[in-house]
């Protein structure tokens, strides 16, 4: 049996399969932007995917993406000015078609309540602006329509253009020996297992997959 872990922050994903990987990614990891931001999000942002968090939602109306893209700048570098010039964040852009609002979902290490409200003397967004509790399964199927509806968002040059992040840590993939060190060392018999699942993969084979909140 083979070996893989994604880790960083509280959550580690371990990953037993059969066959070797060529690649060192498995087929369902290829080009999925999904994944890849729903990792970065939970390793920053979450403990596990059972917790919810405080986000801030800045709702708008246009349709061109570098209109809004020059408001959400004006937004952080009020952020910047009146709260804290070096933040980690991360900013999904919801554009749906049609006459449905749209929504900026912004998760940062900052807390929403810290982010002056708007006054006459300080103006950022000129829009309704909300906090909700969300969690990482939510943002999850909001990253997934956001991909789905990009092309047709009007100056938009890709869909991960759809996705502004800063100061985001990585997640750490280790593959055999080292992955199985690294989890002797945590001693991943004495964590939290959140989730396990069976799923078959072209690359990988057969393979089981954990998540782990890491103490």
């Amino acid at each position: 049996m083979n070996t893989k872990v994604v880790h960083g922050g509280n959550v580690a994903w371990v990953y037993d399969h059969e066959n070797k990987l060529s690649t060192g990614k498995f087929t369902f990891e290829k080009n999925n932007l999904t994944l890849d931001y729903q990792r970065l999000i939970q390793i920053n942002f979450y403990d596990n995917r059972l917790r919810e968090e405080f986000i801030l939602c800045l709702e708008f109306h246009e349709n061109n993406f570098k209109s809004i893209k020059k408001r959400f700048d004006k937004f952080l570098n009020v952020v910047e000015r009146e709260v804290c010039k070096d933040f980690k964040y991360c900013a999904l852009f919801k554009m749906p078609n049609g006459a449905e609002p749209r929504t900026i979902y912004f998760i940062s290490d900052i807390q929403p309540g810290m982010i002056p409200a708007e006054e006459d003397d300080l103006q950022y967004w000129e829009g309704w602006i909300d906090i909700k509790l969300t969690s990482v399964s939510d943002l999850t199927s909001i990253i997934e329509e956001t991909m789905k509806i990009a092309i047709h968002v009007e100056g938009l040059l890709k869909p991960s253009s759809l996705v502004k992040k800063r100061n985001l840590s990585e997640p750490y993939i280790k593959h055999g020996s080292e992955a199985k060190d690294f989890l002797e060392q945590i001693k991943i018999i004495n964590q939290d297992l959140i989730k396990s699942e069976s799923i078959r993969d072209f690359n990988g084979g057969m393979k089981r997959i954990y998540e782990y909140s890491i103490n």
